[in-house]
């Protein structure tokens, strides 16, 4: 759910990519399955869905929005802990959106060297589309580093008004991770909007995630409400250079139930909700 991180993506044909390139991924092309959950993934079963809508083989990764307690949510992420080697790295793969009211979903990876983040990429994707389309997602590294894990991780995102849409879900096949020059570009480093994004895991016990980014340096607040409107948690109250953040809420104190957090930045204001269940 990571010191963040955007980067554009183009598209590019995945039929280019050389045999001699090695796939760092494995069950890539989500072949194989078992109790509803794809082998080498990590996630439980409300977060993946075996479809028969595959690009190439048999079956292929649908996320879908569920409804939780009679609430829309969204499923949690799909993760792969990767060993790799190199100093640079490209995913490529095949995708369907299909959107309900402007809901979005992204990939995101983080490479890693002894635990220590050496770089990222991530593309989020707002466009519907019906039809099988090829992605690319490269990664911004530290100069002069390489990696021995990488992490990738897909999820469901809403379109900002913190609420899931039951009709959203969309669909991943045929992944390909190789140490390919990656397609890289200054959104990472430098962002260009504001943004913040549905917390992960979500629901969660008794801590998650929340990332978010500024478009420029300047004060910003992080607070987290109940559903009564009182504050129970400031996460971040002051100024910040632009940039991707991540801070890690800890509700351990707090009982079960439904939590909003809010993101301030000059005239940038957003509003999200997450679901505490102990």
């Amino acid at each position: 759910m990571k010191t963040f991180y955007r980067v554009i993506a183009v598209a590019l044909c995945l039929s280019a990519i050389s045999s001699a390139q090695t796939n760092f991924i494995k069950n890539g092309g989500f072949e194989s399955w078992t109790n509803n959950v794809p082998n080498n993934w990590v996630t439980d079963a409300s977060a993946s869905t075996k479809t028969t809508t595959a690009h190439s083989g048999s079956y292929a990764l649908k996320l879908n929005t569920y409804l939780y307690f009679g609430i829309a949510a969204y499923p949690g992420a799909i993760t792969q802990y990767i060993p790799v080697t190199g100093a640079t790295f490209t995913l490529r793969g095949w995708y369907q959106l299909h959107s309900d009211s402007g809901d979005a979903m992204s990939v995101t990876m983080l490479a890693s060297k002894a635990g220590v983040d050496v770089g990222a990429g991530d593309k989020r994707f707002t466009t519907s589309t019906t039809a099988y389309t090829a992605f690319t997602v490269g990664m911004v590294m530290d100069p002069n580093t390489t990696a021995d894990t990488c992490t990738l991780l897909i999820s469901m995102e809403d379109n900002g008004s913190g609420t899931a849409h039951v009709g959203s879900y969309a669909m991943f096949d045929d992944l390909v991770l190789d140490n390919t020059t990656g397609v890289a570009s200054d959104d990472f480093a430098r962002p260009s909007s504001y943004q913040l994004a549905q917390n992960y895991p979500n629901p969660f016990n008794p801590s998650t995630e929340i990332e978010f980014t500024i478009a420029q340096q300047q004060h910003v607040s992080l607070r987290v409400y109940n559903v009564m409107g009182q504050e129970v948690e400031t996460l971040v109250d002051g100024q910040l250079p632009q940039g991707r953040y991540k801070k890690v809420f800890d509700a351990s104190r707090l009982s079960s139930g439904t939590y909003f957090y809010k993101l301030e930045a000059g005239s940038f204001a957003q509003v999200k909700r997450m679901m505490l269940v102990k």
